[in-house]
């Protein structure tokens, strides 16, 4: 291996290292991939077969930690980990109807935590900051599917 190329490496493992030091500061632990995972997991298990609206709550909520750390870390990755929000207001901006066929457990979370709309777009996990690129890259992408869900639908009724 170029001696140049270890150096720039290791510069570049230090920068990230020190990122995944402050945003543990600002943000608490940051959960692992593998963490992430069974957290996930765990929580769908309980959106779907938990016994009770305050169980299912609880799963959805593991799923949306699962999610806002996968979001945090491609924010430190890129980093603007300093603009992501808490946990708190990220679960408001995330639309999860279209992930939970339970109406009720929608509307308690968004009594628990509120819903701003406009942050994320739906079916999408990532947060990003206003104006930028991936942000707009997110919401367009969001409507071209919806465009083409909408052609599709069209389509099969002109058929019958």
């Amino acid at each position: 291996m170029n001696q140049g190329n270890l150096k720039k490496d290791v510069k570049f493992h230090e920068k990230i290292h020190k990122r995944w030091e402050e945003a543990s500061k600002i943000h608490g632990d940051i959960l692992s991939y593998r963490e992430r995972e069974d957290l996930k997991g765990d929580g769908w298990e309980l959106v779907l077969y938990g016994s009770s609206l305050e169980v299912k709550l609880t799963g959805l909520i593991k799923v949306l930690r699962s999610h806002f750390y996968r979001s945090l870390e491609l924010a430190v990755w890129k980093g603007y980990w300093k603009k992501h929000p808490q946990f708190e207001k990220y679960v408001a901006m995330r639309d999860m109807s279209h992930c939970v066929s339970d109406k009720k457990i929608i509307t308690e979370l968004q009594k628990r935590y509120g819903r701003t709309k406009g942050k994320i777009a739906p079916y999408f996990s990532y947060w990003f900051p206003a104006n930028s690129d991936d942000r707009m890259e997110q919401f367009e992408s969001y409507e071209r599917e919806k465009l083409l869900k909408k052609n599709v639908r069209q389509f099969k009724k002109s058929e019958h």
